[in-house]
């Protein structure tokens, strides 16, 4: 089961079973899984069905599918930029604010060729969910055209110009805006963190057998496999005991760069902007531990124990007192095989398959587990943020030891929210994301049944990653209106129902009714509130939209956008009237009943 607590889950299209009751009736159906199925039979002691739930017992594990790793993106575009592909160099701002003096947006913070002037290339687009709690509690935002006023004469900006080279900037300060549920939220979400931190070091305790005694609550550990491992007796192997990796520091500051340009969306009461967000790099850019550091850190240790010769090594650590294990991960292959039977014949020949058809592609993988005792060896080597990369890391990245390869901060692109004077649709949306529910920003693998329907759909996310709500201070000394601003994960285009197959619109819909079982009703149930991007999200931009890297082809993602008027419902009517908008926006002809389920 996924974090939405859906009960219909199958990791593919085949682990889904129907029972029609009665033929004649094709609404009175009952919906399994190939998971529920067999644990019913392996209960019942029942093996007819034995392809089925050998079948069944392979089924993958519902698990959360992340997004492309940001930072890949953001370290290949830091060497286009040191090597001068893109970007245009600007002078560094001397007039540095007084709480920047220090930190990722510091002067001494830039290497050549930063900093860089906005928008001279195309920066990476946030898609990663970030806690409320670490998302920058100041903005600064750099607005040279005005757009921050969204009078109506601003719906004209898109055709205008920015150049950021010879504009004069205007900057604003900005806070950011929880609400009473956000804050519980925070509490909630630290709370997980710390329960996910001691599943991590549980499972790394089983995986490697050993006692908690030896690995304490604030390191890790890594098994060093010898090159030469196999089956058998064993001397103990070395267990790797280092710094847990360090958490992300909550950001204090931030920058937003917003251009005319750049609209992407117009509304009655707001538009939408792309826009350039520079964060400190150490948010979204793991901290590195580098592994050549590590060898080289346990050899010194090892010849100054053992001695060069391994005359000096202790005799427990001679002794064969474990053993490699030799084990297979991942899933078979399933493969089905038609065979001709001759039943007109009294002696009929041995049956051979007239065909083979692989229903499923396997992933088996040799592994090698180790059982006994390990011989710990702690080592001194640090995690690296930036700072100062050690000469291994350097080498990688092309530049000199003792070299800063790039700044503290790092650039992303996100969607920035702005709305009219005097309107409150901004401000409800903003509270309503901070009361979603987590899996409404988690992507899964695998397919739900979502009621009303009786088909499956795949379990993304329902709505965009969302990266704050800003206010400017209500003592602020500026004259004209400063919209609020919410930062949320671009997700693509409207959708086009015409355009879409039956999956699609199913998909769509089921996004709809996702929401109404958490107990939100939409109240705007549009097609220009729903959008399609590209996907999967976990490949490169430029394996998606292909279709090669989804078992059932499909190409794209959807998300439900425009939640100002959104709102907590346990009234049934109105959801059951948001039902029939949804049914006719996505042109279903008719829904199974829920009643018609069997759940």
């Amino acid at each position: 089961m996924t974090s939405n607590k859906l009960q219909f889950w199958g990791a593919t299209l085949w682990d889904f079973y129907y029972i029609y009751r009665k033929p004649s009736l094709s609404c009175l159906i009952t919906v399994s899984t190939a998971s529920k199925l067999l644990t019913w039979m392996t209960d019942q002691g029942e093996t007819h069905a034995i392809d089925e739930m050998a079948s069944a017992a392979n089924e993958e594990d519902p698990h959360e599918i992340l997004p492309f790793p940001i930072s890949e993106v953001i370290e290949a575009q830091e060497m286009n930029i040191r090597l001068g592909i893109y970007g245009i160099s600007k002078p560094i701002d001397k007039d540095q604010r007084s709480d920047e003096a220090k930190g990722a947006f510091c002067p001494e913070s830039y290497p050549a060729p930063w900093p860089l002037l906005p928008f001279s290339y195309e920066a990476a687009p946030l898609e990663h969910y970030i806690p409320l709690y670490q998302l920058p509690s100041t903005l600064v935002v750099h607005d040279p055209c005005d757009l921050l006023s969204v009078s109506k004469d601003a719906y004209g900006y898109s055709n205008k110009e920015c150049d950021w080279a010879s504009s004069e900037d205007r900057t604003y300060l900005y806070h950011q805006y929880v609400s009473t549920e956000g804050e519980e939220r925070n509490k909630e979400e630290h709370k997980t963190k710390e329960e996910e931190k001691t599943r991590r070091r549980i499972k790394t305790l089983e995986d490697l057998h050993i006692d908690s005694d030896i690995l304490p609550d604030n390191m890790d550990a890594m098994l060093l496999v010898p090159s030469s491992v196999r089956p058998g007796p064993s001397e103990p192997p070395i267990l790797v005991l280092y710094e847990a990796a360090p958490d992300p520091k909550p950001a204090e500051i931030a920058h937003l760069y917003l251009s005319p340009e750049k609209i992407i969306g117009e509304g009655h009461h707001s538009l939408v902007a792309n826009a350039e967000w520079e964060i400190p790099r150490s948010l979204i850019v793991p901290d590195i531990l580098c592994y050549e550091c590590i060898l080289e850190d346990v050899h010194q240790t090892l010849l100054a124990s053992d001695g060069a010769d391994g005359s000096m090594k202790d005799e427990k650590w001679k002794a064969k007192s474990g053993v490699w294990q030799e084990h297979q991960v991942g899933r078979p292959a399933e493969v089905i095989k038609l065979k001709k039977m001759q039943l007109d014949s009294e002696n009929p020949p041995p049956i051979q398959p007239t065909a083979t058809y692989v229903l499923r592609s396997g992933n088996l993988e040799t592994k090698y587990k180790y059982v006994g005792p390990f011989r710990p060896i702690k080592t001194n080597v640090k995690w690296q943020n930036g700072e100062n990369y050690c000469s291994h890391i350097s080498r990688r990245l092309h530049i000199d030891e003792g070299t800063r390869a790039h700044p503290l901060s790092a650039k992303v692109s996100v969607a920035a929210k702005l709305s009219m004077e005097g309107d409150h649709h901004l401000n409800n949306e903003s509270n309503i994301y901070q009361t979603f529910p987590r899996h409404f920003f988690e992507h899964w693998n695998g397919y739900n049944v979502v009621a009303p329907f009786t088909t499956p759909t795949p379990v993304g996310a329902v709505v965009p990653q969302y990266y704050g709500y800003y206010k400017p201070p209500k003592d602020a000394p500026h004259k004209q209106y400063l919209s609020p601003i919410m930062l949320l994960e671009k997700c693509g285009r409207q959708v086009v129902v015409d355009d879409l197959h039956i999956d699609d619109r199913n998909e769509c819909a089921s996004l709809f009714h996702r929401l109404h079982r958490e107990g939100y009703t939409h109240q705007s149930v549009f097609p220009r509130n729903v959008l399609s991007q590209d996907g999967p999200l976990d490949r490169p931009m430029y394996q998606r939209g292909t279709g090669d890297f989804t078992e059932d082809g499909r190409k794209h993602t959807f998300r439900l956008i425009d939640f100002g008027r959104t709102q907590k419902c346990k009234d049934s009517s109105l959801m059951s009237d948001e039902r029939e908008y949804i049914e006719e926006m996505t042109k279903h002809t008719h829904y199974t009943t829920l009643d018609s389920l069997n759940l």
